[in-house]
Order: C-alpha cells, then sequence, then structure tokens
C-alpha cells in the first residue's frame, strides 16, 4: 500500500477504502493533525458511499487518495502518479488548505480523471516565513 518510486522517494501511501484507514494510526498519527485525519476519513467515506468499499481501485469507479507523511520536495514529485491517469498539476480541481500552523500548512488537491474518478492529494509544506 504504501508506494515508493525514484521518482517520488517521499512517504506516501495510497488509501482507496475505509477498511484501509488503520493505516494512518500506523503512519505515525501523532504527527499528522488530527483535522488532516479528519479530511482523510471524510473523502474516503465519500469513495466508500458513492462507489462501494468492496470496489477494485485500479478497475472500477472511485479513485483514490495519496497522503504525505513527510514534506514531499515539490508538487511535481505528483507528477509521475498522475501522468499515468493523463493529467497534469495544473489541471487541480481546487486546492485547499486543511492545517496550519506557524511552521507547516496541510494541503488537499482534487484531480477529476473522468466523471467517475477522481485522485485526492493530502500533503504537508515547510509554511514559508
Amino acid at each position: 500500500m504504501e508506494e515508493q518510486s525514484k521518482a517520488c522517494p517521499q512517504k506516501v501511501t495510497k488509501i482507496w477504502t475505509a477498511q484501509q484507514l488503520p493505516l494512518i494510526k500506523r503512519l505515525g498519527i501523532t504527527t499528522i493533525p488530527e483535522s488532516v485525519v479528519n479530511e482523510v476519513v471524510h473523502s474516503i467515506s465519500i469513495f466508500d458511499t458513492y462507489y462501494g468499499a468492496g470496489r477494485n481501485v485500479d478497475n472500477d469507479h472511485g479513485g483514490f487518495l495519496l497522503l504525505y507523511t513527510d514534506f514531499p520536495e515539490s508538487r511535481k514529485s505528483f507528477q509521475p502518479v498522475l501522468s499515468r491517469y493523463h493529467v497534469s498539476l495544473d489541471d487541480a480541481e481546487f486546492q485547499n488548505i486543511i492545517h496550519r500552523t506557524e511552521t507547516v500548512v496541510w494541503y488537499s488537491e482534487l484531480y477529476l480523471i473522468s466523471s467517475d474518478y477522481a485522485i485526492i492529494i493530502i500533503y504537508p509544506t515547510r509554511k514559508e516565513r
């Protein structure tokens, strides 16, 4: 479930059903703010409600969420995953700040692959001073 690649070396976990939410605890729940966990749970519950908890992420409708637990080098590190779906960084439907402290900002980005498939990317960044 954890995806690691040379093009995207940061720790990232692919989640597509609520059955996988216990993964968050193993990822270090103490380092992931509660508001971020709540956003993950909310997003995944939408996938399960509308597309079914038993769906095959690669063959069925719905989509998945990528949760970065380390700081990505840049948003460009998302491109290898997005390219598999013929989408670019500029295609994000929206970017939302879901948690902010003095030093870290957590973002959520939504990419619509089709009318029935989406990728949500949640990641932290260091806040510029």
